[in-house]
Order: C-alpha cells, then sequence, then structure tokens
C-alpha cells in the first residue's frame, strides 16, 4: 500500500525550521566542523518562559502588519500562540526521540551492521514524517481561527504565508502589504 509522502525537501525544510528555532547555536556566528558534533539527545528540560515568548513573537499572526491588514483579536491570537506552544513541545519530544535514532544509526553504521542501520534510518524517517505533521497540523489549527472574511485576505494578500512550511516568520523577513489600488480606497 503506497501511502503519500511529503516531498523529501518540505521534510528536510521543516526539520530544519523546528532545528533553527530552538538552536542555541543559530545566532553565533561560525560552524562547528562536523566530526566536533555531538550525537546527544536534546536536553528534556522545558524551554525557558522566555524562549517561549520569543518564539511566539515570531509567529506570522503577531506580526503588527498582519494584526491590522486580518484584523485579528487578542482571542484569537492567545489560541494560536498556545497551539503553537504545544506543538513545540511535540516537536522537542520528536526531536530527543529523533536523537537516539541518529546515534544509533551512526553506531550501526560504525559497526558496519547493516540491518541495525537501516532500522534506525527507518525510525529517524517516521520520525521527520511526524515532524511534517506536526508542522501542517499546526497550520491548519492556526488557519481555523480565522473568520472567513480573515482567510479570505489571507489567501488574497499573503499567500506566501500558505506557502511556507513553518509559522514562523524568520529573521529579515518583512510583510509585503500590498499597494493599495485605485478602486480599494
Amino acid at each position: 500500500m503506497d501511502r503519500r509522502r511529503p516531498p523529501m525537501l518540505w521534510v528536510l525544510i521543516g526539520l530544519l525550521t523546528v532545528c533553527a528555532t530552538r538552536s542555541p547555536a543559530a545566532s553565533t556566528p561560525g560552524v562547528t566542523p562536523l566530526k566536533a558534533q555531538s550525537m546527544s539527545p536534546l536536553p528534556k528540560s522545558a524551554p525557558a518562559k522566555g524562549e517561549a515568548v520569543r518564539t511566539s513573537e515570531r509567529a506570522w499572526w503577531n506580526q503588527p502588519e498582519l494584526i491590522a491588514a486580518l484584523h485579528l483579536k487578542d482571542e484569537q491570537r492567545t489560541k494560536m500562540d498556545a497551539q503553537l506552544a504545544n506543538t513545540l513541545e511535540t516537536q522537542r519530544t520528536i526531536q530527543q526521540s529523533q536523537a537516539a535514532q541518529m546515534k544509533a544509526f551512526e553506531d550501526a553504521l560504525v559497526k558496519g551492521d547493516w540491518d541495525a542501520a537501516r532500522r534506525a534510518a527507518a525510525s529517524v524517517r517516521d520520525d521527520m514524517e511526524k515532524l511534517w505533521m506536526a508542522q501542517t497540523t499546526l497550520k491548519i489549527d492556526v488557519l481555523t481561527q480565522l473568520d472567513a472574511t480573515q482567510r479570505q485576505t489571507l489567501a488574497a494578500q499573503y499567500r506566501q504565508l500558505l506557502r511556507q512550511p513553518s509559522v514562523l516568520w524568520g529573521p529579515g523577513q518583512q510583510v509585503h502589504l500590498p499597494t493599495p489600488t485605485a478602486s480599494s480606497k
């Protein structure tokens, strides 16, 4: 039975987006050589309260231009923030599992245990699928908070938000408000 899977590029983009949003090295210049990187699992402690606030501030629904353009209510944005927090916690749990599987994969490769490497790789693939599903489910759940007029405005004027894999607004990204036309004045 053939299950449809998201294109691998989007899975990778989703995974990188999640990793970039929680990586302490994301803001640090320079790159650690591959051989020096550790395959240890992610810490199991909850994120600091400030980290969660910073992440939700980067969500598209918390950008001033979009709040005004879509006439977003505080109640909508609060629900969206809660959905984001739940998704981030789910993704953190999946990433911890994935880190252990990546370690098992690496160990199997070193030992030449190809069957174990294949099993570990399949587990990593399954976790990547779970990460993708969490991300797309978040996008859908966030969009359910919009009323029909807000969804229509979003689709007509901010379609890039529907196309991007993440609900987070990356550093340096800007919302491009449409130029008013003579008929819209």
